[in-house]
């Protein structure tokens, strides 16, 4: 249990390791600009991890993973009438684009230093 909850809080983990590989990369490069690269980055990158939760906290019904698998499954059951499933992919993507506007809100927003 407590190893699904800590996989389910990393999941943005990959853009962690990517950004401190690019650390070192343009450290190497650049070693003068190093300190702003890192306040850039760190603001880049909690930004959107404040913003990934700050989505899934405020929209815990309204998860666009949840809303396609429901979406699939209402259009696999239902071979009949298949504009349910239809719908609630229209949902689903309503639901990515709000996650994607909020995340890029909060990363703006920190990026300004406010």
């Amino acid at each position: 249990m407590l190893s699904k909850i800590l996989l389910d809080k990393l999941r943005v983990g990959p853009w962690l390791v990517a950004g401190l590989v690019l650390i070192i990369f343009s450290a190497e490069a650049h070693p003068n600009l190093v300190d702003r690269l890192l306040l850039a980055l760190a603001l880049l990158f909690l930004g959107s991890w404040l913003g990934y939760w700050i989505d899934r906290t405020l929209f815990p019904y309204a998860r666009p993973g949840d809303l396609f698998r429901a979406a699939n499954r209402l259009a696999a059951g239902n071979v009949h009438e298949p504009e349910g499933g239809r719908s609630m992919r229209h949902e689903a993507s309503l639901a990515a684009i709000r996650r994607a506007v909020l995340v890029a809100m909060v990363i703006f927003v920190l990026s300004l230093g406010v």
